[in-house]
Protein backbone atom coordinates (compact mmCIF):
# COMPACT_ATOMS: atom_id res chain seq x y z
CA UNK A 1 0.00 0.00 0.00
CA UNK A 2 1.56 3.62 -1.13
CA UNK A 3 2.53 5.83 1.91
CA UNK A 4 -0.04 8.46 2.73
CA UNK A 5 1.05 12.20 3.78
CA UNK A 6 2.34 13.14 6.39
CA UNK A 7 3.39 10.06 7.04
CA UNK A 8 7.28 9.02 6.52
CA UNK A 9 7.03 5.43 7.18
CA UNK A 10 4.13 3.10 7.31
CA UNK A 11 4.60 2.06 10.92
CA UNK A 12 3.34 5.35 11.38
CA UNK A 13 0.13 5.70 9.19
CA UNK A 14 -0.54 1.95 10.57
CA UNK A 15 -0.80 3.09 14.07
CA UNK A 16 -2.34 6.94 12.73
CA UNK A 17 -5.12 5.14 10.66
CA UNK A 18 -6.13 2.73 14.14
CA UNK A 19 -6.05 5.69 16.22
CA UNK A 20 -8.54 7.60 13.78
CA UNK A 21 -10.79 4.10 14.02
CA UNK A 22 -10.42 4.85 17.89
CA UNK A 23 -11.12 8.81 18.01
CA UNK A 24 -14.21 8.03 15.68
CA UNK A 25 -15.57 5.41 18.37
CA UNK A 26 -15.01 8.24 21.11
CA UNK A 27 -11.83 6.84 22.42
CA UNK A 28 -9.91 9.17 21.99
CA UNK A 29 -8.47 12.31 20.71
CA UNK A 30 -5.19 12.81 18.87
CA UNK A 31 -2.97 14.61 16.37
CA UNK A 32 -0.05 14.14 15.10
CA UNK A 33 3.68 16.05 14.45
CA UNK A 34 6.83 15.13 13.67
CA UNK A 35 10.07 16.38 15.00
CA UNK A 36 12.67 17.56 11.44
CA UNK A 37 15.67 18.05 14.13
CA UNK A 38 15.52 14.90 15.37
CA UNK A 39 13.64 12.37 13.48
CA UNK A 40 10.92 11.44 15.44
CA UNK A 41 7.35 11.01 15.44
CA UNK A 42 4.89 12.46 17.92
CA UNK A 43 1.98 11.81 18.87
CA UNK A 44 -0.12 13.75 20.77
CA UNK A 45 -2.98 11.84 22.81
CA UNK A 46 -5.97 12.65 24.57
CA UNK A 47 -8.13 9.86 26.50
CA UNK A 48 -11.68 10.50 28.59
CA UNK A 49 -11.03 11.76 31.61
CA UNK A 50 -7.05 12.72 31.28
CA UNK A 51 -4.86 15.24 30.08
CA UNK A 52 -3.51 15.86 26.66
CA UNK A 53 0.05 14.27 26.50
CA UNK A 54 2.37 13.56 24.42
CA UNK A 55 3.84 10.30 22.97
CA UNK A 56 6.96 8.99 21.07
CA UNK A 57 5.55 6.31 18.86
CA UNK A 58 6.17 3.36 20.72
CA UNK A 59 4.42 4.53 23.53
CA UNK A 60 1.56 5.37 21.71
CA UNK A 61 1.67 1.93 20.28
CA UNK A 62 1.20 0.57 23.65
CA UNK A 63 -1.87 2.82 24.18
CA UNK A 64 -3.73 1.96 21.04
CA UNK A 65 -3.13 -1.82 22.41
CA UNK A 66 -4.54 -1.64 25.25
CA UNK A 67 -7.40 0.46 24.00
CA UNK A 68 -7.72 -2.22 21.42
CA UNK A 69 -7.72 -5.16 24.03
CA UNK A 70 -10.25 -3.47 26.12
CA UNK A 71 -12.55 -2.95 23.25
CA UNK A 72 -12.06 -6.65 21.68
CA UNK A 73 -10.13 -5.49 18.15
CA UNK A 74 -7.66 -7.29 16.97
CA UNK A 75 -4.66 -5.57 16.24
CA UNK A 76 -0.62 -5.07 16.14
CA UNK A 77 1.75 -2.57 15.82
CA UNK A 78 4.14 -2.97 12.72
CA UNK A 79 7.16 -3.70 14.14
CA UNK A 80 10.97 -2.30 13.51
CA UNK A 81 11.96 -0.94 10.68
CA UNK A 82 8.35 -0.11 9.68
CA UNK A 83 8.56 -0.32 6.35
CA UNK A 84 6.38 -1.50 3.66
CA UNK A 85 7.13 -5.04 3.86
CA UNK A 86 7.01 -5.32 7.89
CA UNK A 87 3.19 -3.63 7.51
CA UNK A 88 2.35 -5.90 4.58
CA UNK A 89 3.25 -8.69 7.36
CA UNK A 90 1.35 -6.95 10.33
CA UNK A 91 -1.81 -6.49 8.17
CA UNK A 92 -1.71 -10.45 7.17
CA UNK A 93 -1.57 -11.19 10.96
CA UNK A 94 -4.31 -8.84 11.65
CA UNK A 95 -6.65 -10.45 9.21
CA UNK A 96 -5.65 -14.27 10.16
CA UNK A 97 -6.53 -12.71 14.10
CA UNK A 98 -9.87 -11.40 13.26
CA UNK A 99 -10.72 -14.29 10.73
CA UNK A 100 -10.32 -16.61 14.19
CA UNK A 101 -11.85 -14.02 16.47
CA UNK A 102 -8.93 -14.10 18.81
CA UNK A 103 -6.66 -11.09 20.14
CA UNK A 104 -3.17 -11.03 20.02
CA UNK A 105 -1.11 -11.81 23.03
CA UNK A 106 1.07 -8.98 23.03
CA UNK A 107 -2.37 -6.69 23.77
CA UNK A 108 -2.81 -8.45 26.80
CA UNK A 109 0.74 -7.74 28.08
CA UNK A 110 -0.55 -4.33 28.58
CA UNK A 111 2.15 -1.92 30.61
CA UNK A 112 -0.52 -0.41 32.87
CA UNK A 113 -1.99 -4.06 34.79
CA UNK A 114 -1.27 -7.10 33.03
CA UNK A 115 -3.75 -9.85 33.66
CA UNK A 116 -1.11 -12.44 34.39
CA UNK A 117 0.53 -10.35 37.35
CA UNK A 118 -2.44 -9.04 39.31
CA UNK A 119 -5.38 -11.83 38.50
CA UNK A 120 -3.74 -15.07 37.47
CA UNK A 121 -0.20 -16.04 39.53
CA UNK A 122 1.55 -19.08 39.49
CA UNK A 123 1.08 -22.01 41.53
CA UNK A 124 3.54 -22.39 44.38
CA UNK A 125 5.80 -25.65 43.93
CA UNK A 126 7.96 -24.87 46.92
CA UNK A 127 7.35 -23.87 50.17
CA UNK A 128 8.24 -20.17 51.11
CA UNK A 129 7.17 -17.31 53.36
CA UNK A 130 4.78 -13.87 52.01
CA UNK A 131 7.03 -10.90 52.22
CA UNK A 132 4.08 -8.92 53.00
CA UNK A 133 2.47 -10.63 55.69
CA UNK A 134 5.00 -13.15 56.92
CA UNK A 135 1.98 -16.11 56.57
CA UNK A 136 3.84 -19.44 54.87
CA UNK A 137 3.02 -20.68 51.36
CA UNK A 138 3.37 -24.15 50.46
CA UNK A 139 2.96 -26.01 47.22
CA UNK A 140 -0.41 -25.37 45.81
CA UNK A 141 -0.89 -22.15 46.82
CA UNK A 142 -1.26 -19.02 44.18
CA UNK A 143 1.05 -16.53 44.30
CA UNK A 144 0.96 -13.17 42.49
CA UNK A 145 3.78 -10.98 41.49
CA UNK A 146 2.89 -7.75 41.79
CA UNK A 147 4.21 -4.73 39.74
CA UNK A 148 8.15 -3.57 40.35
CA UNK A 149 6.90 -0.29 42.59
CA UNK A 150 5.18 -2.60 45.11
CA UNK A 151 7.40 -5.36 45.59
CA UNK A 152 10.55 -6.24 47.47
CA UNK A 153 13.32 -6.78 45.56
CA UNK A 154 14.17 -10.05 47.11
CA UNK A 155 10.84 -11.85 46.55
CA UNK A 156 8.56 -10.30 44.18
CA UNK A 157 6.04 -12.99 44.92
CA UNK A 158 3.14 -12.61 47.74
CA UNK A 159 0.40 -14.81 48.99
CA UNK A 160 -3.18 -14.69 47.57
CA UNK A 161 -4.57 -12.33 50.69
CA UNK A 162 -1.59 -10.05 50.46
CA UNK A 163 -2.28 -9.19 46.16
CA UNK A 164 -2.50 -5.58 45.82
CA UNK A 165 -6.41 -4.53 46.15
CA UNK A 166 -8.20 -3.28 42.92
CA UNK A 167 -10.13 -0.56 42.99
CA UNK A 168 -9.51 0.81 46.26
CA UNK A 169 -12.08 3.65 46.34
CA UNK A 170 -13.30 2.29 49.49
CA UNK A 171 -10.72 -0.07 51.12
CA UNK A 172 -11.92 -2.59 54.15
CA UNK A 173 -9.79 -2.17 57.35
CA UNK A 174 -7.88 -5.11 56.06
CA UNK A 175 -7.21 -3.45 52.58
CA UNK A 176 -5.43 -0.38 54.54
CA UNK A 177 -3.23 -2.90 55.92
CA UNK A 178 -2.23 -4.55 53.23
CA UNK A 179 -1.26 -0.95 51.71
CA UNK A 180 0.51 -0.29 54.61
CA UNK A 181 2.34 -3.33 54.67
CA UNK A 182 3.66 -2.95 51.12
CA UNK A 183 4.81 0.68 51.57
CA UNK A 184 6.41 0.00 54.73
CA UNK A 185 8.34 -2.89 53.29
CA UNK A 186 8.87 -1.46 50.07
CA UNK A 187 10.18 2.11 51.36
CA UNK A 188 7.47 4.27 50.34
CA UNK A 189 6.25 6.92 52.05
CA UNK A 190 2.67 5.34 53.99
CA UNK A 191 0.61 8.05 52.71
CA UNK A 192 -3.33 7.36 53.82
CA UNK A 193 -6.25 8.93 51.77
CA UNK A 194 -9.59 9.89 53.77
CA UNK A 195 -10.96 6.26 53.61
CA UNK A 196 -7.53 5.09 54.81
CA UNK A 197 -7.97 7.45 58.12
CA UNK A 198 -11.08 6.68 58.96
CA UNK A 199 -10.41 2.65 59.16
CA UNK A 200 -7.30 4.01 61.42
CA UNK A 201 -9.57 5.92 63.44
CA UNK A 202 -12.21 3.71 64.06
CA UNK A 203 -9.53 1.65 65.86
CA UNK A 204 -9.51 4.40 68.61
CA UNK A 205 -13.44 3.95 68.74
CA UNK A 206 -12.29 0.00 70.63
CA UNK A 207 -10.15 1.63 73.46
CA UNK A 208 -10.67 1.79 76.61
CA UNK A 209 -11.10 6.16 76.83
CA UNK A 210 -8.02 7.03 78.84
CA UNK A 211 -5.75 5.19 75.94
CA UNK A 212 -7.47 6.73 73.69
CA UNK A 213 -6.90 9.88 74.91
CA UNK A 214 -3.35 9.46 75.31
CA UNK A 215 -3.01 8.09 71.68
CA UNK A 216 -4.57 11.69 70.75
CA UNK A 217 -1.04 13.68 72.02
CA UNK A 218 1.15 11.27 69.28
CA UNK A 219 2.30 12.89 66.16
CA UNK A 220 1.10 10.40 63.90
CA UNK A 221 -2.44 10.65 65.61
CA UNK A 222 -2.63 14.55 65.57
CA UNK A 223 -2.14 14.24 61.56
CA UNK A 224 -4.73 11.34 61.25
CA UNK A 225 -7.40 13.78 63.56
CA UNK A 226 -6.65 16.86 61.24
CA UNK A 227 -6.91 14.91 58.15
CA UNK A 228 -10.14 13.57 59.59
CA UNK A 229 -11.48 16.64 60.23
CA UNK A 230 -10.65 18.60 56.67
CA UNK A 231 -11.48 15.18 54.93
CA UNK A 232 -7.78 15.28 53.55
CA UNK A 233 -5.21 12.83 52.75
CA UNK A 234 -3.15 12.35 55.41
CA UNK A 235 0.72 12.03 55.45
CA UNK A 236 2.53 10.47 58.19
CA UNK A 237 6.22 9.42 57.84
CA UNK A 238 6.81 5.91 58.91
CA UNK A 239 8.53 6.34 62.05
CA UNK A 240 5.13 8.28 63.15
CA UNK A 241 3.30 5.71 61.69
CA UNK A 242 4.54 2.55 63.19
CA UNK A 243 5.10 4.07 66.95
CA UNK A 244 0.67 4.43 66.03
CA UNK A 245 0.53 0.86 65.22
CA UNK A 246 2.43 -0.20 68.10
CA UNK A 247 -0.20 1.33 70.64
CA UNK A 248 -2.71 -0.85 68.41
CA UNK A 249 -0.77 -3.96 68.98
CA UNK A 250 -0.93 -3.48 73.01
CA UNK A 251 -4.47 -3.41 73.24
CA UNK A 252 -5.14 -6.63 70.78
CA UNK A 253 -7.00 -4.46 68.04
CA UNK A 254 -3.98 -5.36 65.74
CA UNK A 255 -1.30 -7.84 65.56
CA UNK A 256 2.02 -7.79 64.49
CA UNK A 257 2.96 -10.68 62.24
CA UNK A 258 6.61 -9.50 61.37
CA UNK A 259 8.74 -6.93 60.95
CA UNK A 260 6.94 -3.75 60.42
CA UNK A 261 4.74 -6.33 59.05
CA UNK A 262 0.61 -5.72 61.31
CA UNK A 263 -2.85 -7.49 60.49
CA UNK A 264 -5.93 -6.06 62.23
CA UNK A 265 -7.69 -8.73 64.66
CA UNK A 266 -11.08 -10.11 63.73
CA UNK A 267 -13.34 -7.35 64.19
CA UNK A 268 -14.99 -7.28 67.98
CA UNK A 269 -18.90 -7.37 67.96
CA UNK A 270 -20.09 -4.42 69.90
CA UNK A 271 -20.65 -6.38 73.26
CA UNK A 272 -17.57 -7.70 73.33
CA UNK A 273 -14.67 -6.72 75.90
CA UNK A 274 -12.00 -5.32 74.09
CA UNK A 275 -7.87 -6.45 76.06
CA UNK A 276 -6.92 -3.94 78.18
CA UNK A 277 -10.03 -1.88 77.94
Amino acid sequence: MALKKPYHIHRQMHLGDFLDELAAQGSLEWTWEYDQENHKALFHITEPGKQRKRYFIKSAEDIASRLAYQKGIAWLPVPHPGNEDRYQQTQEKIAALRSAGTLPPAAQGSKERSPFIERVGIVAKYSGVCPICGSQTVPGDRLFKLPADRRSARNPWVCAGCRYPENRTEPTLEDVFIKLNHRNNTGRTPGLNRHDVAHLLSLHDKLAPETAADLRDMPGSIKLWNAYTENVSANLSRAELLDLLEEFVRPGLIRRVGRNRYLPVVSFPDDQDIPGR
